[in-house]
């Protein structure tokens, strides 16, 4: 039993404990002036999430009764709004539409404190990228349509994309490979720690062929995509591994840390020992939450790298890190919200 991050499972792969895989640190080093300026840059989709949830068993082919709601989301603005609400300064660099949707997103971020959203650029004549989310009655997604055509105009050196004194640099797979390559070198020549966060299979694909995971430091792929990255690399078969194989693969494709998130089953761990160089992988179970009081678990993700991201930067261990992300995804998982504004109750704890 671990206080702090509740059950760890023993994987039988490389790893006894906790101790044995810390050996390694990935937490960032503090900025070199007492400037105060934002911690985290986020790089990423800024998106309108139309979701509807069936009121009963969802049933393919045909209409099914149920609720369907308009809110703000996009995986990078989704954690870069997770992690302001957490209490950590952040900055978000995307492209919106120059519509309704996109004028009402930019007002949204805006609003809250600790998230510049300077960096959000109006592209004129473009509509803002919008996602249309399918889920069941229990909240899990059936299916959905991603409307990114915007994306393309997500550019390296627009506004806000400088890294000043960053401690890390988050970027999900919403850019064109050659902005998130360029935005990976730039991180490695100032030695800042890189997160991606895959979004979607496609996307997972397309950024380990496109050469982009020797540069990333943290990644967190679900099962499905975590395959697509695998399957990405060229070198392997996907199916029939076990998740710790799958980490092991991309641990061995230069990725410092791999957190797969499995619903349920919570998080697997895996990074190279700090002792012995081979890999290590650890599960991380949920905090519980009861199935009537689940809502939706499609931000429940993103709200995990948020926590994650924000202990990451205060200098916390990794094991606590993961802790508060898991605390972020239980409160998200009860909200109709792509971030649950109780996020903020996080802000003044460390995940102990």
């Amino acid at each position: 039993e671990n206080g702090r991050s509740g059950r760890i499972e023993e994987q039988g792969w490389g790893a006894s404990s906790w101790d044995q895989i810390s050996g390694a640190d990935f937490r960032p080093q503090a900025p070199i002036s007492g400037k105060r300026e934002a911690k985290v840059l986020v790089v990423g989709g800024c998106v309108e999430d139309v979701q509807g949830v069936s009121a009963n068993a969802y049933v393919q082919a045909t209409s099914n009764p149920g609720r369907v709601k308009s809110t703000y989301g996009g995986v990078g603005r989704n954690i870069a709004e997770g992690i302001a609400r957490i209490g950590e300064d952040v900055r978000l660099v995307s492209v919106v539409g120059s519509d309704q949707a996109g004028m009402a997103l930019i007002a949204h971020c805006s609003s809250l404190p600790h998230l510049d959203a300077t960096g959000v650029r109006v592209v004129e004549g473009q509509t803002t990228a919008r996602f249309l989310a399918i889920c069941n009655q229990d909240g899990d997604l059936e299916g959905a349509i991603a409307d990114m055509e915007v994306m393309k105009y997500l550019e390296a050196g627009q506004n806000g994309w400088s890294l000043g004194e960053v401690r890390m640099v988050v970027a999900d797979g919403n850019p064109p490979i050659p902005s998130l390559l360029s935005l990976a070198a730039e991180a490695a020549q100032k030695g800042i720690p890189l997160f991606f966060e895959p979004t979607s299979v496609p996307k997972a694909m397309a950024a380990a062929k496109g050469g982009l995971l020797p540069h990333v430091t943290f990644t967190t792929p679900n099962v499905a995509e975590v395959k697509a990255m695998v399957q990405g690399l060229g070198q392997h078969k996907a199916e029939g591994l076990e998740v710790e194989q799958l980490i092991s693969v991309l641990l061995d494709a230069g990725v410092g840390v791999v957190i797969v998130t499995d619903g349920p089953r919570g998080v697997y761990f895996g990074t190279l020992d700090g002792f012995t160089g081979q890999p290590a992988v650890l599960r991380f179970e949920p905090e519980e939450v009861a199935s009537e009081l689940i809502v939706s678990t499609t931000g429940a993700g993103d709200s995990f790298a948020a926590g994650f991201i924000a202990a990451t930067v205060r200098g916390a261990p990794m094991d606590e890190a993961v802790a508060l992300g898991l605390k972020a995804a239980s409160l998200t998982l009860q909200s109709e919200k792509a971030i649950s504004p109780l996020l903020h109750t996080l802000a003044a704890q460390d995940a102990s």
